[in-house]
């Protein structure tokens, strides 16, 4: 029976000569391969990196924008605000003005005192104050149009001017 040294010593007698090289050239060959993979992976990671800081910047510079226009909105209507309020002040002073007038009037010739006195406006609530969007108005009436089979003849107050034929 072969003693374990003499059983190495046949295995490697088996062995090619250039098997030895072969490892040696092999395990280089994982060794660069998981270098360069190691390499490939940190260069992704800063890529990443600045992508992410780049999406950020921009969701930051579109979130800087929007709060520029929603501060631009407040500040314009802000100014509304602060117009109606003087607007409404202005008014409240020409209604105790006309008041005291009428008074005057009322006071200096008695066949006046038919004339009815103007009622007070009351203040805009503050609620309605903020709602500074003009009232919608109502589209513009169209002019009659005649029926079918009626006899009328067209006038320039429907809009057939050119046909006053009868």
């Amino acid at each position: 029976m072969l003693s374990p040294s003499e059983s190495d010593d046949t295995s490697l007698a088996r062995l090619p000569r250039w098997m030895p090289w072969f490892q040696i050239g092999l395990s280089v060959l994982v060794t660069v391969l998981l270098m360069a993979l190691i390499g490939r992976t940190r260069e992704q990671s800063k890529s990443i990196l600045t992508l992410q800081a780049r999406v950020q910047g921009l969701e930051n510079s579109r979130i800087l924008s929007r709060s520029n226009g929603l501060e631009q909105q407040v500040q314009i209507l802000s100014q509304r605000l602060q117009t109606l309020e003087k607007q409404n002040a202005q008014l409240e002073a020409r209604l105790y003005q006309s008041q005291r007038q009428r008074q005057e009037f009322a006071e200096s010739n008695p066949a006046s005192r038919s004339i009815p006195p103007v009622l007070p406006i009351a203040p805009i609530p503050r609620s309605k104050a903020n709602s500074l969007l003009p009232p919608m108005l109502s589209p513009p009436s169209l002019p009659a149009m005649p029926r079918p089979g009626s006899t009328a003849l067209p006038s320039p107050a429907n809009g057939n001017i050119d046909r006053l034929t009868p």
